[in-house]
């Protein structure tokens, strides 16, 4: 008939309309050359079709008259099939719609979608015709029913649609000709999309059809059985890239992957769709397949083998965040298991390698899999052992800080403020953090920003929340001056604001905290007037108010929402959130400054400052269960920071700015000492990812540490703590020899050669070192808080201090000469430039003013004549003055949307660069002021210091995102990057006085040399360490493949 209609039609006064599945004998024969005009329903605009179905809907249901959300969930469910509506209508409209009709609907509404009434057997009934049509065709042979079994099975398998290349490669069938072949009989249950070949099935329902035994019958596809196939076959595929090293071919370590020339082409060209899907999804199908006995051995060849070739195509992908993901549910899988100890060990390890690389900024650069990361990675390791075997050539890496660094350390993150609080989502994969009044979120594998910055609040955000269904970020700020305080909810979509801001309706004395229902609709809040209130947190209307016996000190919900559990001076008192009936207390504690419960809502957890303890009693009965005392060290002392674990097995707390992991059960210490947060010692929050398996820490310093949890071990009392933070370090006259200063307010002078300590630790001040500079080969100068100290840079004594009361002295340097000495600083609030004589620290000019804000850096021009200063905070200026006269040459530089840390001459003295908060560089005439480069753009973060090198061409600049740029002056170019090797943010660069070195330093407690020609790290130390690291080739696992790349080996 069909040959007749396309034979003889054409010159017939009539047109034929003709519709069919598209079975492949029926798709030849339209195709074949001759006149007509085709449609293909499936690649029909998809709201065109759904429009008539929902116009079929309305018509077929409208005796029964169903509501707007059922038609739309009814349109949702039908897809683009007519035969799933016509069904539905068949089926609810039963015996002229008197069976029932609603409760029909609700039926198939209630059923997961795609699910369809096991009442209706017409699509069933549809799915088997067709299948037995593809399937008992006596024309194939048994190897063509196999292959198109085993591509059918795979296309309702898979997590996302494969091309038929795709399914080609992955399945091992040899021509992608075999696999069209396999699926042209089914083409009335899957689509392959003209022209990118991708495959899917054409409803929903029909892989729900598959799956079930009772309804596809001889054609069921067992979901565990073939998810098993599809995970052997995701690890076959990654077993076969090629080359098994540096896949993209990079060249260089010090280049970020994003300014590679070409690298989303060179990445098309070497990660194919099909091993992406297998990078991706591999465990997926090892979870879906239950295959544990099977997959044992292929999981530790891919462990040993293959996992860094992994990474590498999931960071070329910009999908570390899955790799994040799939490790922490292959480690799931091991422990359902119940795999053999070798495998767990091996498996724990391949994770923190993942989550370390992923958390830091060396993942800006593929290559560092193996130049740092692996070269550095704890030799006792199994990660260590399985992959330096397969380098080739000398790799050595030794010192105090490899010795002494913490194996439970992930990742430390920098902000521009104090963080006051925070919290991690449902599922674990953001934090929302309170940055001063500003809300962020953030990924909590890598810190990147997700969402924010979010302005609503004029005031510091003192608690934070996301709702249980991740839609809602609700933050609360308390307003001391109005005695009242501000709830705002965000739109974790759109950054919007969904609820308030609104202001708590009734101002008091003082609010002392505030905490959210577990379910983010009431607010509890804590006042100094000796009451709990609770509030309604979409109107800001108070409900109840529950009298307390004394000034509330600390407040929090339950879990589960029924407890409200509030500490005073000397007491801790329990109510029923629901009644406002006191259900236990006031029990006599002592003071309790910190109150948490338990996960499981029967236990609470408070910290008493007074006594240096953590207490644990029964939420029932009162009982007191554990405490644990200051038995860890004589310096106990304990902040806003703690937090219970998932299981409630473990409590993790901090003191002096260190965390500890504390074991509920026997109440000792099974992790810490936790040393990541340097700048401030105030932990103001601790939480516990979803899993139990990372613990991540929050500080008033503005920075986040991630630690893993499962990294029990007690460090050893032997091992030296390194030293505080060091917050700048700076090369004598003749390079021989530089001077750091660190937060615990100590100097030490170091032989820039060989690392060795000449001379310290000098402690100069009460306070901390806020700024030093060298006058010459023997003389050094420190400042502090109302003191510049001058000393032996030999002996380390003190020559004379100069004080200045009531300065705040942040920045200070030497003239050239050594006779002036120019200081940045606050008097009563207000900045100010004084310029003083070095030898008797008389002032030599009225005060240098016009900054509103904190002077972040001074410095002489190369000539002596003029003095350079920037602002940070609000006030984003520059300014150059004579020094003669004390004139304001250029009034302010500006150029910078954001605070301005660093301004520095040039050595020629004809050039200033400065750096800001907003990320970039700009480099201005000195002489006239005017704007010659930038802004150059390149760090992820905040820029804290540049600097010029002595012949003028370039610069040196250092992030908080731990990463070091040299850029070429004269254009403006980014040339490379130094090794990654700071744990956290860099405070201080410097070139060299001949310019072959670069001196960096970091809150980290290390100060590093770079060999500024080759950017090859030549020492480090914390304090210090010395590095060597040179990887000249890769062997391929199985030593088909040798590659040597240059690049690798200068570090």
């Amino acid at each position: 008939m069909l040959d007749v209609l396309l034979s003889k039609s054409a010159n017939l006064p009539v047109k034929f309309i003709v519709s069919s599945r598209p079975e492949s004998q029926i798709y030849d024969q339209m195709n074949s050359g001759r006149t007509r005009s085709q449609l293909v329903l499936h690649e029909l605009d998809k709201g065109e079709v759904q429009a008539d179905i929902e116009k079929y809907l309305r018509e077929g249901l409208a005796q029964m008259g169903p509501s707007e959300a059922q038609i739309a969930a009814l349109v949702e469910r039908a897809g683009i099939l007519f035969i799933y509506a016509a069904t539905a209508v068949r089926y609810i409209g039963y015996d002229n719609f008197h069976r029932k009709p609603a409760a029909r609907l609700r039926t198939i509404l209630d059923r997961p979608q795609g699910r369809i009434s096991a009442q209706s057997t017409e699509v069933d009934e549809l799915y088997t015709t067709i299948l037995e049509a593809a399937f008992e065709d006596e024309r194939l042979e048994d190897d063509d029913k196999m292959e198109m079994r085993q591509a059918l099975y795979t296309v309702i398998c898979a997590r996302e649609p494969l091309t038929v290349g795709g399914l080609s490669e992955l399945l091992q069938i040899n021509d992608t000709d075999c696999v069209r072949a396999a699926l042209r009989p089914l083409w009335s249950v899957v689509h392959v999309v003209a022209g990118s070949e991708l495959v899917t099935t054409l409803h929903a329902s029909f892989p729900d059809f598959m799956f079930d035994a009772t309804r596809s019958k001889a054609y069921h596809c067992n979901p565990e059985t073939h998810n098993c196939v599809l995970a052997e076959h995701c690890l076959e595929r990654i077993k076969r890239i090629q080359p098994q090293f540096n896949i993209c071919g990079l060249d260089s370590s010090y280049i970020p992957d994003q300014m590679v020339p070409s690298i989303r082409e060179r990445v098309a060209t070497a990660i194919s769709s099909d091993l992406l899907y297998a990078c991706r999804y591999w465990v997926d199908h090892v979870e879906a397949g239950k295959c544990a006995s099977t997959l044992t051995v292929q999981m530790q060849d891919f462990l040993s083998t293959q996992l860094l070739l992994w990474m590498e195509v999931l960071n070329l992908s910009k999908q570390m965040r899955t790799g994040v993901e799939c490790m922490k549910r292959m480690i799931e899988w091991c422990n359902r298991s119940e795999s053999d100890e070798e495998l767990v060990l091996l498996a724990n390890d391949a994770q923190r390698f993942v989550d370390t690389f992923a958390a830091n900024p060396v993942s800006q650069s593929t290559p560092h899999i193996y130049v740092s990361m692996l070269t550095f990675w704890p030799s006792s390791g199994p990660i260590f052992k399985h992959y330096m075997r397969f380098t080739h050539g000398p790799v050595e890496a030794e010192g105090t800080a490899l010795d002494q660094r913490q194996l439970a350390h992930l990742a430390t993150w920098a902000f521009d403020d104090a963080i006051g609080a925070m919290a991690v989502s449902p599922d674990g994969q953001y934090l929302a953090l309170g940055i001063g009044a500003v809300a962020l979120v953030v990924d909590s594998s890598s810190g990147q920003r997700v969402l924010g910055p979010l302005h609503g609040h004029s005031e510091d955000i003192s608690t934070i929340m996301f709702s249980p269904d991740y839609t809602r970020v609700v933050t609360g700020s308390l307003d001391h001056t109005s005695k009242t305080a501000t709830i705002i909810g965000w739109d974790t979509r759109t950054g919007d604001i969904a609820i308030g801001p609104l202001p708590l309706d009734r101002p008091t004395s003082s609010i002392s905290c505030l905490t959210f229902w577990p379910d983010c609709t009431c607010i509890v809040s804590g006042f100094d007037e000796k009451a709990i209130r609770i509030w309604d947190a979409t109107t800001g209307k108070m409900l109840r108010s529950l009298e307390a016996g004394n000034s509330v000190r600390a407040v929090a919900y339950s879990p589960d929402g029924m407890l409200i559990a509030a500490g005073f001076d000397k007491a801790l008192q329990v109510w029923n959130s629901q009644t406002g009936e006191t259900t236990l207390g006031p029990l006599s504690t002592g003071e309790v400054d910190v109150i948490t419960f338990s996960h499981d809502s029967s236990r609470i957890i408070h910290v008493d400052w007074s006594k240096d303890t953590i207490s644990m009693w029964d939420a029932q009965d009162g009982q007191l269960i554990h405490e644990l005392d200051d038995s860890i060290g004589s310096d106990f002392r304990m902040s806003d920071g703690i937090g219970c674990s998932p299981d409630d097995r473990h409590i993790a707390f901090s003191k002096d700015g260190v965390v500890y992991l504390w074991d509920a059960q026997n109440s000792k210490m099974v992790l810490g000492p936790l040393e990541g947060h340097t700048i401030s010692k105030f932990i103001t929050s601790i939480v516990f990812s979803p899993d139990g398996s990372r613990i991540i820490s929050a500080c008033a310093g503005g920075t986040v540490c991630t630690w893993d949890a499962r990294q029990h071990s007690l460090a050893p009392k032997s091992i030296n703590r390194r030293p505080s933070y060091i917050s700048l370090a700076k090369f004598s006259p003749d390079g021989q020899h530089f001077v750091s200063g660190s937060g615990d307010s100590s100097l030490h002078i170091w032989d820039s050669h060989t690392g060795a300590m000449t001379v310290g630790p000098i402690k100069a001040h009460v306070g901390r070192s806020n700024d030093l500079d060298f006058l010459n080969d023997g003389v050094v100068a420190s400042c502090s808080d109302g003191t510049v100290v001058v000393c032996d840079a030999r002996s380390g004594e003190v020559l004379r201090p100069l004080e200045f009361p009531g300065h705040q002295i942040d920045c200070i340097a030497f003239s050239p000469n050594g006779a002036l000495i120019a200081t940045g600083s606050k008097l009563h609030s207000s900045p100010e430039i004084n310029l003083w004589d070095a030898q008797n620290g008389t002032r030599l000019l009225d005060p240098l003013t016009g900054f509103r804000d904190r002077v972040s850096s001074v410095q002489f021009s190369p000539d002596g004549t003029r003095i350079l200063a920037s602002s940070s905070d609000d006030d984003k200026q520059i300014v150059v003055w004579g020094v003669a006269d004390g004139r304001n040459l250029f009034g302010f530089l500006n150029g910078h949307t954001d605070s301005v840390h660093s301004a520095s001459y040039s050595s020629n003295g004809a050039l200033i660069a400065s750096c800001s908060s907003d990320r970039t560089i700009i480099v201005w005439d000195a002489y006239t002021g005017s704007q010659l480069l930038g802004p150059l753009v390149g760090h992820s973060v905040l820029i804290g210091s540049v600097h010029f090198s002595p012949d003028s061409t370039h610069l040196v600049s250092g992030s908080y995102d731990s990463t070091i740029y040299i850029w070429d002056v004269r254009t403006g170019e980014m040339l490379f990057e130094l090794l990654h090797g700071h744990e956290q943010l860099i405070t201080s660069v410097a070139y060299s006085p001949d310019g072959t070195r670069i001196l960096s330093c970091s809150l980290d407690g290390s100060v590093r040399i770079h060999d500024a020609r080759s950017a090859k790290e030549r020492v480090g130390h914390s304090m210090l360490c010395v590095m060597l690291c040179t990887l000249t080739h890769w062997l391929a696992p199985h030593r088909h493949y040798c590659a040597r790349h240059p690049i690798l080996a200068t570090g």
